[in-house]
């Protein structure tokens, strides 16, 4: 039939090429078309099977949403997974080998939290005896203090090992000791703050040191104690005292002077800090020691007390 359509235009010398093209492609399409019916009317289709295909893919694809892959990387998800299974199946083995860790571990803290404990120990009374010497030389002859080890759980390992240390105080004989913040006023505690510091001088590693009131109720001879052990820290950290005291004053390697003015203008305070040199400095301790009358001999005295110089900033 098809062949027949195309006999009106056999005549046509033009299209003989194409008309002898098509019928071999004709040929062609009916051989195809014979070998397909037979291959079809051999085939035996499963409607079961078809259908377990057609699950399998389904779950196939329903997994590699699961884990946001795609269906060709389950095979390497599969394998990932099965290695996850062996260790856990195996956890026991692990949990054994964990707990020989731990029991190790344990017995390596135990060693070293029992070796700091008679360190902490010996030092302990050390820093008592020392601390309490540089309190009474601070004009605190009753203050004692009193390193504390207070015992942790034995059971939990700590990072403060079998104790934790606490420093106690009392200022008078016959007081119970207590902590710094409940016993010590403010100028007690900046006295019992440097002669920790003073005692611990060798081992500290603070670079920079403040006190405030530490001056406060002190004079005379006291007052010179405590500027000579902040010149001695000053020798080796920056020491930064604030004090109304000439004697703690005149230790200083650098002295500041910290004026307030009234600003009428606008209402308000402003506060100034200037670095003293050499003679502003004597015209300052002369008054801090004779207050606003300034004699010869009081500032005889002030150069005098200025002579020796080390390591403070007052």
């Amino acid at each position: 039939k098809t062949l027949n359509t195309l006999a009106p235009y056999q005549e046509h010398s033009d299209l003989s090429n194409s008309i002898q093209l098509l019928k071999q492609a004709h040929i062609l399409v009916t051989e195809a078309n014979h070998e397909l019916r037979q291959v079809k009317d051999n085939v035996n289709l499963d409607p079961e099977q078809l259908s377990h295909i057609e699950t399998r893919l389904d779950t196939v694809y329903q997994l590699a949403r699961k884990h946001h892959i795609d269906p060709q990387q389950l095979h390497t998800q599969c394998d990932m997974l099965r290695l996850e299974l062996d260790a856990l199946q195996n956890d026991s083995q692990q949990l054994s080998e964990l707990e020989d860790e731990l029991n190790a571990t344990y017995t390596d803290y135990q060693a070293a939290a029992n070796k700091l404990s008679k360190l902490r120990r010996s030092a302990a009374k050390k820093l008592q005896k020392s601390v309490s010497e540089h309190l009474t030389a601070l004009h605190m002859p009753s203050a004692e203090l009193l390193v504390e080890l207070e015992a942790l759980d034995q059971e939990t390992p700590s990072p403060m090992g079998l104790e934790n240390p606490q420093f106690l105080i009392r200022t008078n004989a016959g007081q119970a000791f207590g902590s710094l913040k409940q016993v010590a006023s403010g100028g007690e505690l900046s006295r019992i703050s440097l002669a920790i510091e003073v005692a611990t001088l060798a081992t500290s590693t603070v670079p920079t040191l403040i006190f405030d009131e530490v001056d406060a109720g002190i004079g005379g001879a006291t007052a010179e104690v405590v500027g000579d052990l902040l010149q001695r820290l000053g020798n080796s950290k920056q020491v930064i005292c604030v004090t109304h005291q000439a004697q703690i004053a005149a230790k200083a390697s650098h002295h500041y002077q910290v004026s307030k003015v009234n600003d009428d203008k606008n209402n308000r305070v402003q506060a100034f800090i200037e670095c003293l040199n050499e003679a502003d400095r004597v015209d300052e301790i002369s008054r801090m020691i004779g207050g606003l009358s300034i004699t010869k001999a009081t500032r005889e005295h002030a150069q005098e007390m200025l002579a020796p110089q080390h390591a403070i900033a007052s």
